[in-house]
């Protein structure tokens, strides 16, 4: 039996930043990954699928070249070498990690971890051997895995998941995505841009329906434009094949229609990875979702036992998973972090993009605030004219009484990126007059927060 201080399971965003971050702090940590280093976020998830949106996004500015003075032919796009393109951006950001983490006194071991008690992990190697491991301390980061929905039919041939969609082998004629929320989303932008009819079945009422409402409506509105057929307040009630296609049952408000397609791509959102690894010997108590509970620190009902990232069952991000890795190790080690969910940014990498920080409109005054609301369209920006990209607008929620900025959000171009400005701003606790009496390089797409910083107070120049 081998004796280690510090033991990690799972190495994901959550588990290979608890190693490192208990490696600077001067311990050798032990990982064990039974997959590949990066998790799903960097293998199956967020950074590949970023990847093939910037083939889309490269696709759809050739067929757009002409507006801007450029003659150019566009043949049409080859799935397998943007498939290639994607492994490797992948390939490239793992192989980092996979020198960073030996580099920095991080110990990987390649396994299968299953609990024995506590504080003892048997884990079994990919060529079949066992070692067994005792450690003082120990981080569950196992991450998460895709929702199934009791759909009926939905064993059929034609439906699949997130691993296949990243890697078709041709693209469909016509797609049904069976989820809203940003995983479905970007998809739909993904498939639609290569040319698939794509219908989008969202069962809550907007879009993006954790968001605020007028982020998931302009998307909406956006993704028509481009030919996506959008049903919120949708679901799917059955499933049945129609030659080498599949018919699908759906009820839209108080209407059943069939919609046939040649692929379902099933993309209703991920639950914890609680299961398979001996968690029931472990006693630590379950919470939301199904994921381990845990305090502030990271803690977990079982002293000496934390969990990190999407196994918790919380904000499934994954730089979220980040912080909550470095919160765990520096706790397992002594320190005495603790998390604060009070400002995380939010992205969906759609045509347009769509960001938000903090509360919703709606949120905000369910809370109790008196709120005050400004916006500017970004057609109103010259960045964005000169860019051609003039969809969408920033909004910022603030605080009527003292115009601290309760939230904000952001669909159009450079969106994931501007929100950033608005983060910053409120864990430092400024205001929304401090955005908009910061001078901002002209012109720029950052010019949007500060004129809708200004119009909380009636104040835009530009609208």
């Amino acid at each position: 039996m081998v004796k280690e201080d510090l033991l990690i399971i799972g190495g994901g965003p959550a588990g290979y930043v608890a190693a490192l971050t208990a490696a600077r702090l001067g311990s050798k940590p032990l990982l064990v990954e039974r997959d590949q280093i990066g998790g799903t976020c960097l293998n199956r998830g967020c950074i590949p699928t970023k990847a093939l949106l910037e083939s889309v996004e490269t696709l759809i500015r050739a067929k757009r070249a002409e507006e801007f003075g450029v003659r150019v032919s566009v043949e049409g796009f080859d799935v397998k070498t943007m498939i290639q393109r994607k492994d490797a951006v992948s390939s490239s950001l793992r192989g980092g990690l996979e020198v960073l983490m030996p580099d920095k006194g991080v110990r990987i071991l390649r396994g299968e971890a299953v609990f024995s008690s506590p504080h003892e992990v048997s884990v079994r190697l990919l060529d079949g051997a066992e070692e067994r491991i005792l450690a003082d301390k120990i981080i569950i980061a196992t991450g998460s895995v895709p929702m199934n929905l009791p759909i009926p039919g939905s064993d059929l041939p034609a439906f699949f998941g997130s691993d296949e969609a990243l890697s078709p082998k041709e693209i469909p004629g016509s797609v049904v995505i069976v989820g809203g929320g940003a995983v479905g989303s970007e998809f739909a932008c993904i498939y639609s841009g290569l040319g698939s009819e794509v219908t989008l079945v969202e069962m809550l009422g907007t879009l993006l329906p954790t968001e605020d409402e007028e982020l998931g409506e302009a998307l909406k509105y956006y993704m028509a434009e481009q030919g996506i057929r959008v049903l919120t307040s949708a679901k799917v009630l059955s499933a049945k094949p129609s030659g080498d296609r599949v018919t699908l049952s759906v009820l839209a408000g108080s209407t059943t229609e069939e919609i046939t397609a040649d692929r379902v791509l099933m993309a209703a959102g991920r639950v914890p990875a609680t299961k398979g690894f001996g968690l029931d010997k472990v006693g630590v108590d379950l919470g939301r979702r199904g994921g381990i509970r845990v305090n502030e620190r990271m803690e977990t009902s079982v002293g000496g036992i934390y969990a990190a990232g999407d196994v918790t069952g919380g904000i499934m991000l994954a730089h979220v998973a980040f912080e909550e890795g470095r919160v765990a190790a520096e706790n397992a080690l002594g320190g005495n972090a603790s998390m604060d969910y009070s400002v995380v940014p939010r992205c969906v990498f759609t045509h347009p993009e769509v960001a938000a920080v903090g509360l919703s409109e709606k949120e905000a005054r369910e809370k109790g605030y008196s709120v005050k609301v400004g916006r500017y369209p970004f057609a109103n920006n010259g960045r964005a004219v000169a860019m051609g990209k003039t969809e969408g607008l920033v909004k910022i929620v603030a605080d009527e009484k003292t115009g601290r900025i309760l939230g904000a959000g952001i669909v159009g171009a450079g969106a994931t990126e501007a929100i950033a400005e608005v983060a910053v701003a409120m864990s430092a606790g400024l205001g929304a007059e401090a955005l908009e009496r910061t001078i901002h390089a002209h012109p720029t797409l950052s010019e949007a927060v500060k004129e809708a910083a200004g119009d909380v107070f009636g104040r835009a120049v530009h609208k």
